[in-house]
């Protein structure tokens, strides 16, 4: 409708949009040779505007989806999946050693033979909280002495969603990778490995894409990378169908007002999660990255109260009231007014008003 409503403005533009619905194809051809109908075209690609798939509610969205998680097993542990049920905030009951673990997305194959959890990572956790995860999937299938034997194989992917990660190896040396593999199998003393178990950890990093990185994890990393980093013209591959179908699940016009504003909830609990697990220098650096998502937190409210309009008076209500929310979440949990300051953009007097 937009689209429609601009093309209506200028005559050639408008006369070429006639043409596509027409189908008339001799008009179309010579549109083609203006400049018009690279303008129209331009228009159609900077209206995309993807959610963040760092956000708790847009990741499910996207990955809960059966055809989706298909498509990302097949890329990423190149085999067919057809799942029974796909769950999130999985947890065993009862519990495994008295540790209460919470899945964010945990699928098991209807012939009960492969499972397939994915994990999102979006603050600074250690590598034994990963392996955990990974093996507690195992080990619930050995409750008994007389069940040792896992007879399902156990498919973990971590996915580190923040924009940075400071985590480091057991000799404190930062870890760069865009993808590391956990494997669970045997080998012999020459390195040739014996497939016993078949348990997968992946970790995936769109951080450190690269030029090299296989196409299949490329093609997912950069859909996370992009969602984060440029939401409104995103560049991703859409000849890969599980992210065609990603893009247009959480596309802005496609979140209903509920996961919006489950969504923008979602955000400010994870920024004060965060933010309590940083020191003060990290918290300033990351106050500065804050700063950008509260921007982009009020241009969806602003969107939505009607931005696709033309109103201006919608992106900026709707900029301060994301800037206000997060900022009072920050306040309850006691993070410093200075801090929250630099997050917001807001004023001290406006934060002690709160």
């Amino acid at each position: 409708m937009y689209l429609r409503k601009i093309a209506k403005k200028n005559t050639f533009c408008y006369f070429f949009h006639k043409a596509i619905l027409i189908g008339n194809k001799k008009a179309i051809f010579l549109f083609y040779k203006t400049e018009f109908f690279f303008i129209f075209v331009k228009l159609q690609k900077l209206s995309i505007m993807l959610g963040n798939l760092d956000n708790e509610v847009i990741f499910k969205k996207a990955f809960t989806n059966k055809f989706v998680l298909q498509c990302f097993v097949k890329d990423i542990f190149g085999i067919d999946f057809e799942p029974a049920k796909i769950e999130t905030e999985k947890r065993f009951r009862p519990k495994i050693a008295h540790i209460d673990l919470k899945y964010d997305i945990f699928a098991e194959s209807v012939d009960k033979r492969v499972i397939v959890e994915i994990q999102k990572v979006d603050y600074d956790y250690n590598f034994d909280r990963f392996l955990l995860y990974h093996n507690m999937a195992i080990a619930e299938q050995q409750r008994s002495s007389k069940e040792y034997k896992a007879e399902k194989v156990v498919l973990t992917v971590i996915v580190f969603t923040e924009k940075y990660f400071r985590i480091r190896d057991r000799q404190g040396e930062p870890v760069e990778h865009d993808i590391l593999v956990g494997n669970n199998n045997l080998f012999t003393f020459d390195q040739q490995e014996v497939d016993v178990f078949g348990h997968k950890l992946i970790l995936l990093n769109h951080q450190y894409l690269k030029n090299t990185t296989p196409q299949g994890y490329r093609d997912w990393l950069q859909l996370i990378r992009e969602s984060i980093l440029h939401p409104e013209n995103p560049n991703v591959n859409m000849s890969n169908q599980g992210v065609k179908k990603v893009s247009e699940l959480i596309e802005y016009d496609n979140l209903s007002p509920e996961e919006l504003t489950e969504s923008k909830n979602k955000h400010a609990a994870e920024t004060v999660k965060r933010l309590n697990a940083l020191d003060q220098k990290q918290r300033e650096e990351e106050a500065r990255l804050i700063a950008e998502k509260a921007k982009l937190e009020g241009m969806l409210a602003g969107k939505q109260a009607g931005l696709l309009e033309g109103k201006q008076a919608g992106l900026l209500e709707g900029k301060l009231e994301g800037k206000l929310e997060i900022a009072q979440k920050l306040k309850a949990n006691g993070i410093a007014w200075e801090i929250i300051a630099q997050t917001t953009g807001l004023s001290i007097e406006e934060i002690a008003e709160l």
